[in-house]
């Protein structure tokens, strides 16, 4: 996976500010039903990260924040297709 994350908080007027990654963050993959197949919670220090990880079945999708646990304007791009 190449991974590139932002993290911003927002005030009461949704004014959104970026601010530094040092979070534990879950990665993992999914199949074509979006069963789980995989997921692991890495560190994540910056906005540009690569993780590799072998799986027994090719996955259908994989990304960050598969189960769409963390507060997401967009939760639909966490997940890309596999190539």
């Amino acid at each position: 996976l190449e991974l590139d994350l932002n993290k911003y908080y927002a005030d009461s007027l949704g004014n959104e500010k970026s601010v530094p990654l040092n979070d534990w963050i879950d990665v993992g993959a999914v199949d074509e039903n979006d069963s789980l197949l995989f997921s692991k919670r890495i560190k994540v220090t910056g906005n540009k990260m690569k993780y590799q990880f072998v799986m027994d079945q090719r996955p259908y999708k994989a990304g960050v924040d598969p189960l769409n646990q963390l507060i997401d304007k967009d939760g639909k791009d966490n997940l890309v297709k596999s190539q």
